[in-house]
């Protein structure tokens, strides 16, 4: 039975803001490569508009907004014209991945709950290159709609105080509703995702899965077609098609995503890292994770996220 590729999938928890905000009120959000934006709004109602796009989407009450590729945008009132750099304003650290920040006016109240999140696992970013700009998510199917309002009302609970383990329990709850946002998306539109296609190719998957389990290997085009059972050229094409990248390109990128966890979880040496993954020699290996990542892997180790 072939293992599922998206069993070791994790958030790693970036930051949290727990956003008191009230009108006039507009931030403007820096762009976070690789980093999942996502706004949840608690009372009251926010809008997005990215800088270069007319169109604004509201978020009421008890809906959850995802920004997958960390792009800046307003996150504002609906009216405010003025937009504050989101570093410009004041926040009150409760710890190092907690805040709560105060904004705006004397006007109408908003609660809002906005995070910075990166998801580990090595297929996440190509599995992020499938979702939209935005993801909104208005409407729980309905075997979910309940745990979805409830969570929604604990979470509102949990922002108005500051209990014992509040922020702990707000974190958790924040993370499974990312988590059943993409998945409510991709259940509603794989049928136009690449990406997914190529999840559910029993042959792709097969070696997809035998990577991550040994990443140390050599592993060519060749051995990877062989895996799948297809030809060599069948199997290029194929893969390039629905991954968006070629055999080659995927397997470095899964080495080098597996090797920043070793070095921020971790905490291995360059060397450790190296010989894990197979490496010829520590230097070839520091010269090729900085072509690929476009920086030393020096300058990862102990590195953290930024966040908000």
């Amino acid at each position: 039975e072939i293992e599922n590729p998206f069993e070791a999938v994790e958030i790693d928890r970036v930051f949290l803001s727990r956003a008191e905000l009230s009108s006039p009120w507009g931030i403007n959000m820096p762009e976070m490569p690789n980093i999942l934006l996502f706004h949840l709004v608690l009372e009251g109602e926010a809008w997005i508009k990215f800088p270069k796009k007319t169109k604004a989407h509201k978020i009421s009450k008890g809906q959850l907004s995802l920004i997958p590729h960390g792009q800046d945008h307003h996150f504002y009132d609906g009216s405010c014209r003025t937009m504050t750099p989101l570093f410009d304003i004041h926040r009150d650290e409760i710890n190092s991945h907690y805040e709560i920040l105060k904004h705006g006016g004397k006007g109408k109240e908003s609660l809002t709950l906005c995070g910075a999140v990166k998801l580990s696992h090595p297929l996440s970013q190509l599995l992020l290159r499938g979702l939209p700009d935005i993801v909104i998510v208005k409407d729980w199917d309905e075997s979910e709609k309940v745990w979805a309002e409830n969570t929604f009302e604990f979470l509102f609970r949990e922002a108005k105080k500051q209990a014992f383990a509040s922020k702990e329990i707000i974190m958790h709850l924040s993370e499974v509703l990312v988590f059943q946002a993409i998945r409510n998306w991709f259940a509603s539109h794989d049928d136009q995702q690449p990406f997914m296609k190529a999840m559910n190719d029993e042959r792709l998957k097969r070696v997809i899965t035998e990577i991550q389990k040994n990443p140390a290997k050599k592993w060519s085009t060749l051995h990877m077609a062989k895996t799948a059972g297809m030809s060599r050229s069948s199997f290029t094409d194929r893969f390039s098609k629905l991954l968006g990248v070629s055999p080659s390109e995927f397997v470095k990128g899964i080495k080098f995503d597996i090797a920043e966890k070793y070095f921020r979880v971790e905490n291995l040496t360059i060397g450790e890292v190296s010989d894990r993954l197979g490496s010829e020699s520590e230097a070839a290996f520091a010269r090729a994770y900085k072509r690929i990542k476009g920086v030393s892997p020096g300058k990862i180790k102990g590195k953290t996220e930024p966040g908000f």
